[in-house]
């Protein structure tokens, strides 16, 4: 399994990669670098410091060693192995399930659906997140008493997304309950290591154990994200539908219908993490978080899972006039999968090409800061401006500074210090530079993208400049 799992890591990098450095794990990169150095990370950075997660802020820490250089590198590959594990533990949970052929057409599903290629493109956290849950569910699926390894996973994964606590306090409390006294303390400790050690992290940093669900509501607050439980529930169609496309969401549903009828006692498991997982989409509502549609990434998984069972289900029936029936019927929603292929691959391509451009982009601008001009312009000529908030962390974390010493979306103004800004050139590169690394739509007002007049270029690469007003 271990060189299944090298193997298909380097097929995917091969086939998808490079990934680039999305704005969380800029920010854990950054973390992690102060943790190895043996200082404490500023959670608060201001503007708008996403929610730090403990387990990726931990392995940005184990990465810092390698240097500024290849850390990040070393982070994306991560990205495209916890992708691997996801198709791995996928394959293993419909094989387990149901057949051979629904595992393997659930695989297939998972490592070529462009939304959830997007997360791994941006080293999201809910891909790392999916695969931990779903490794869970294989060993629950296989003996649903199994206990402390199907909690670890879960405690993990609530490290990465507080929406694995429900998950491990459940399963937890099930365990409890049917567990030996002797047994009982050790099983309800594991399942409340996700929140507590969460809130211990936040703590120990910050001083405060509800930083996090604090910092974020905030940060929702401040970028007029959609919160409120109303809008959970009337989005929640939308968003599950954004979250793997269509037709994937409807195919999900029917087949999920027809795997309840035809294998109810082999449905329940996922069934069940579809329910609670909505559910957790509604909480987030109720506590006034952010909704988005990647955080419906793991029922989206699971909807993958019955449209494979749509189309390979038949398998697991024995001969006759049912399996034959379904045997011929299953051609119509395997022919909607063929039809989509063309559509598929322009988007997963543009995905492939918008990341390779970002990752060229956040190179050249590593290149950049880590100048000694450019070196000599930000200590001399404070603070310093950019463009797109985006590219804050960046600077931080390769050129050294404070992030009081940065200041975003001021670019134009002409206010004395130096000024980071995307070059003119045509190339992709450049417009991931100029769009913040394609993470929002349309293009930054051109105040912001060009240097105030009577500014001076100190440092220049092929796709950003470093400008000065006011120094010496």
């Amino acid at each position: 399994m271990a060189a299944v799992f090298v193997a298909l890591t380097a097929a995917l990098w091969i086939l998808y990669g490079p990934t680039h450095l999305g704005y969380d794990a800029s920010f854990a990169l950054k973390w992690g670098d102060d943790l190895g150095s043996g200082a404490l990370p500023r959670f608060d950075a201001r503007p708008g410091p996403p929610t730090p997660h403990p387990l990726t802020n931990a392995i940005a820490t184990l990465l810092s060693p390698l240097g500024k250089t290849a850390a990040p590198i070393a982070l994306e590959l991560v990205a495209i192995a916890w992708f691997a594990a996801l198709a791995l533990v996928c394959a293993q949970l419909g094989t387990r399930l149901f057949a051979l052929p629904v595992g393997a057409f659930f695989a297939l599903l998972v490592i070529t659906q462009p939304r959830l290629l997007d997360e791994v493109m941006i080293t999201a956290t809910d891909v790392a997140f999916a695969a931990l849950m779903v490794a869970a569910l294989v060993l629950v699926a296989k003996h649903p008493r199994r206990g402390r390894a199907p909690l670890l996973l879960l405690a993990a994964a609530g490290l990465v997304r507080p929406e694995g606590w429900g998950f491990a306090l459940l399963y937890g409390a099930y365990l409890v309950f049917i567990a030996k006294p002797r047994d009982r303390l050790a099983l309800g400790a594991l399942a409340l290591v996700g929140p507590a050690v969460w809130m211990l992290v936040d703590l120990a940093i910050t001083g405060n154990p509800l930083f996090s669900l604090q910092g974020t509501r905030e940060l929702a607050a401040q970028l007029n994200r959609t919160t409120g439980l109303g809008p959970a529930v009337t989005t929640l169609p939308g968003r599950l539908e954004t979250a793997i496309g269509q037709p994937m969401a409807w195919l999900g549903l029917l087949g999920w219908a027809v795997a309840l009828w035809a294998f109810f006692e082999r449905v329940w498991l996922p069934s069940l993490v579809i329910v609670l997982s909505i559910g957790g989409y509604l909480v987030l509502g109720l506590a006034e978080l952010p909704l988005q549609p990647r955080y419906l990434t793991l029922p989206g998984i699971m909807l993958e899972l019955f449209a494979a069972v749509l189309v390979f289900g038949w398998t697991r029936l024995e001969r006759g006039r049912i399996r034959d029936t379904w045997m011929v019927a299953s051609a119509l929603p395997l022919a909607l999968f063929l039809l989509s292929v063309p559509a598929q691959v322009r988007s997963l391509d543009e995905e492939r090409t918008e990341s390779g451009a970002s990752h060229a982009a956040q190179r050249d601008l590593e290149q950049l800061v880590t100048s000694p001009a450019a070196r000599r312009a930000f200590a001399e000529c404070r603070p310093v401006h950019v463009h797109d908030f985006r590219v804050r962390p960046f600077v931080w974390y390769w050129a050294g500074i404070q992030p009081e010493a940065t200041e975003s979306d001021l670019v134009g103004e002409g206010e004395r210090g130096s000024y980071v800004t995307p070059g003119r050139s045509r190339e992709l590169p450049a417009e991931a530079a100029r769009l913040g690394f394609y993470r929002e739509e349309g293009s930054p007002p051109r105040r912001l993208l060009t240097p105030p007049r009577g500014a001076r270029v100190v440092a220049s690469t092929d796709h950003w400049r470093v400008d000065t007003i006011g120094c010496r």
